[in-house]
């Protein structure tokens, strides 16, 4: 599952392509957790992603309520039709760019 991370301006932006399944989510937890602690702004790229489960979405759910605890704003950004008809499976919606609920 390749992740591409670009740091600029104190934003941190977080670019997932292919697959963001179980089989990525423990390699994955502690990269993005400690690229993003020093950032005022966390940003979501999903233009790029096919396959979400619901794994992937909980750490997704972390991300945001953990930029939350530490003030740091939180957006997802182009994300496919894909992946929103599996969100809105799930409940979720997209209150605004910056939260999604579920």
């Amino acid at each position: 599952m390749p992740l591409t991370i670009k740091k600029e301006n104190q934003c941190c932006t977080l670019s997932f392509q292919e697959e963001f399944t179980i089989y990525d989510v423990a390699e994955l937890k502690q990269q993005i957790t400690t690229e993003v602690l020093d950032q005022g702004r966390v940003e979501i790229d999903l233009s790029d992603l096919s396959e979400l489960d619901t794994s992937g979405l909980q750490l997704l759910i972390a991300l945001q309520q953990s930029c939350r605890r530490n003030k740091q704003g939180f957006s997802i950004s182009k994300v496919s039709p894909r992946i929103v008809a599996l969100m809105e499976l799930f409940s979720f919606t997209f209150e605004s760019e910056d939260e999604f609920l579920p």
